[in-house]
């Protein structure tokens, strides 16, 4: 995919490869290696390097620390909201013990 970065650094249109006339074809063929000589797009660009940097930092600190049984979020507002249906709702009354038998 190009980049904001990358962009300025290929000296093609901004088209599919498959609409490049022959010789922005033959640009391409080697700004991608298919052909030697040219430049080369530096991989990973600074700003790849620094965000690959802290997605690992990332996951190094919380992998592995997510639960295995299932877990349910709500809010105490729904929960006030979900008591006050289950008085009036045969319906309600039996989610909130579903509800509740699966958050114990």
């Amino acid at each position: 995919m190009m980049t904001p970065e990358t962009r300025p650094l290929i000296p093609l249109p901004d088209k599919p490869v498959h609409q490049l006339t022959a010789e922005e074809m033959a640009v391409f063929r080697r700004w991608m290696g298919y052909e030697p000589g040219g430049e080369v797009v530096p991989y990973p660009t600074p700003e790849e390097a620094e965000s690959r940097r802290q997605r690992e930092a990332w996951k190094a600190r919380y992998a592995g620390q997510g639960a295995l049984e299932p877990r349910l979020l709500i809010r105490q507002e729904q929960l006030e909201t979900l008591r006050r249906n289950a008085g009036r709702n045969e319906a309600a009354r039996r989610y909130l013990d579903d509800t509740l038998a699966l958050a114990a």
